[in-house]
């Protein structure tokens, strides 16, 4: 099918797959009663891989992406494409900058890990701390 690679993932669930179907309704129904707030910056839902600042639609995408793949190659592009420059994967692993690395050469990639850890790099890049 044209695929490079096929990989075998360590994952605990048929995460962004069909199988997480009885799964929607129930995330549907929490993300109705959360507030969602438009975001400073835009966010780039994996479903779509283009910029969104709308609530509703981020909601929508949240719901979506439970179901649907990850369209990891065409997100990171365009964000490069839009102009980010740096990349953090926030949360314990490193698993994302590992791909994020083979996908963007002309990028700095790291990672926060811990809250100190975020609050660090923040303070470093100058955007104070995390809220």
């Amino acid at each position: 099918m044209g695929a490079k690679l096929a990989k075998r993932l360590n994952v605990s669930g048929a995460f962004h797959s069909p199988l997480m179907e009885p799964a929607g309704e129930t995330l549907a129904s929490r993300l109705r009663e959360t507030d969602i707030r438009q975001p400073r910056v835009p966010v780039y839902p994996n479903v779509t891989a283009q910029p969104e600042t709308r609530p509703d639609s981020l909601r929508a995408g949240l719901i979506d992406q439970l179901t649907n793949p990850v369209r990891w190659l065409h997100t990171l592009r365009a964000m490069r494409a839009s102009g980010a420059g740096r990349f953090i994967e926030v949360g314990p692993g490193n698993v994302l900058q590992g791909l994020a690395k083979r996908t963007l050469k002309d990028v700095e990639i790291a990672g926060a890990g811990t809250v100190a850890q975020l609050a660090a790099f923040a303070e470093r890049s100058g955007a104070g701390k995390p809220s």
